[in-house]
């Protein structure tokens, strides 16, 4: 992130997310919340009693400094957020029990309010924005979903654009969804095919969302997650039916509707139900 022009998006107790003229993001967590691939986790503070939207933010030489908030990453560890894609194909067989596990899963925690009720039999939806929301999603993920599956990038391109910053929130339902959908492209297909693929999904999905969403598919389009995700593929490759039901429920218990619609995008993938 650049010196200047850098500013707060969103402040809570437990998450910061900053941005700059060019887009770029960062995200100060707590360790109550699960890193992703552009977070700097510090040691447990309330962060709303230190930042508010408007303190100044600069990279100073030993680290960052929003407001009076001094963050020192000279000493940090490092993790890398792209899980071992190459390792996680090779058992792809293995696995296929275990995301039926994460789909029974999903059917009983999913909120009515997300877009899981596409591969599952969750709840009827009865909010009419949600309603809309699921009638305007359907075609353009179809077309995704389809695109993904045949190697054709213009379906992929058209699904990506009339899904992106489709729904409400800092991460609207669809760029969810599209999220999930190039997790399972970098887990389903050779590097080079989910990189193709997922670059351009990701420059036409990214110009039509919100920052902070842009950010998660952007990284995503590297196949780059957060940590829950990464647990989540641990316990699909250790096999273990309880630990895959927990990490399931972890990850989509995130947000209101986030974790539960790109759970979901995910599995359409595998399951061609849509």
């Amino acid at each position: 992130m650049e010196t200047s022009d850098a500013w707060v998006l969103y402040c809570s107790d437990k998450v910061c997310n900053l941005s700059n003229s060019q887009d770029s993001v960062i995200s100060i967590t707590t360790p109550q919340i699960h890193l992703g691939p552009f977070g700097v986790r510090i040691t447990p503070i309330e962060l709303s009693r230190h930042i508010d939207s408007s303190v100044n933010v600069n990279i100073t030489p030993n680290g960052l400094q929003v407001g009076m908030l001094e963050i020192d990453t000279r000493f940090a560890r490092l993790w890398d957020p792209q899980p071992s894609w190459s390792s996680l194909r090779a058992k792809s067989e293995a696995l296929q029990d275990g995301l039926q596990i994460v789909t029974q899963t999903l059917t009983q925690y999913a909120p009515p309010e997300s877009l899981a009720g596409l591969v599952t039999l969750s709840p009827e939806i009865h909010s009419p924005i949600e309603k809309k929301i699921l009638a305007l999603a359907r075609e353009p993920i179809n077309q995704l979903m389809s695109g993904l599956r045949t190697d054709d990038i213009k379906l992929c391109i058209k699904g990506a654009g009339g899904l992106a910053g489709l729904g409400v929130g800092y991460t609207p339902d669809g760029d969810d969804w599209i999220i999930g959908s190039l997790l399972a492209a970098w887990l389903s297909k050779p590097s080079q095919e989910a990189k193709r693929l997922s670059t351009a999904i990701a420059k036409a999905a990214m110009p039509l969302t919100t920052p902070i969403s842009a950010a998660w598919i952007d990284a995503a389009s590297r196949g780059e997650c957060a940590e829950s995700w990464h647990n989540l593929f641990h316990c699909l490759s250790a096999g273990n039916e309880n630990e895959i039901r927990e990490a399931a429920k972890d990850l989509i218990s995130l947000g209101h509707s986030s974790g539960a619609t790109a759970v979901a995008g995910f599995l359409a993938v595998f399951n061609g139900r849509i």
